[in-house]
């Protein structure tokens, strides 16, 4: 009996990772439904033009649209330029 009870729990556990793995597999790795963000355009992108840099830390950053979409949300505002690296999360 106990045995049952032990391998009807592996059996949920799998049933669950497999669905969180055909999830990220269809939605990319934040689940969020896109798998495509349009970029947003900066017209200038001349370094001289802006007189400040800053580094943002963005911790859950996974995959190329969460990149895409941390850099349309600051590019979208006047006046920024914003570019993601990836492997450092910033």
């Amino acid at each position: 009996m106990g045995n049952f009870v032990i391998l009807a729990l592996v059996g949920v556990i799998i049933v669950f990772a497999v669905r969180s793995v055909i999830k990220r597999g269809k939605n990319g790795c934040c689940g969020g439904g896109e798998c495509s963000v349009d970029s947003v355009k900066v017209s200038d992108k001349v370094e001289g033009h802006y007189p400040f840099k800053a580094m943002i830390s963005v911790d859950d950053m996974h995959c190329g649209t969460c990149k895409k979409k941390v850099e349309n949300a600051l590019n979208a505002i006047s006046g920024v330029w914003a570019t993601v690296d990836l492997s450092s999360h910033t």
